[in-house]
């Protein structure tokens, strides 16, 4: 992992580190992570970015709805993937309805 290999490296100390959002995962940061990479990412004052609709229920009960239906945890993107698709089915269901095609 790049993390554990760059953190002896003084000029990457020295930039701005960004990531996605399934980078900000409790697999980084301990009990679960090693801590030599959790003190990296807060040296380098990690950032990630995620997009977030706060006070959204469906945010937060998409994950265990996934769990609860198909056994297993949704992999990544997968929620931004049902979005999509929910867009593109509205987008031709719009135009079916109004152009008649």
């Amino acid at each position: 992992m790049i993390f554990s290999k760059v953190k002896d490296e003084p000029a990457l100390r020295k930039v701005g580190w960004f990531g996605i959002d399934n980078l900000m995962s409790p697999g980084f940061y301990p009990p679960e992570g090693m801590e030599r990479i959790a003190n990296f990412l807060a040296l380098v004052n990690f950032t990630v970015s995620k997009p977030y609709a706060a006070g959204n229920p469906l945010t937060s009960s998409f994950v265990p709805a996934f769990n609860e239906r198909f056994g297993y945890d949704p992999k990544p993107y997968s929620d931004h993937a049902y979005d999509c698709m929910w867009v593109a089915a509205w987008a031709v269901l719009i135009q079916v309805t109004t152009m008649g095609r």
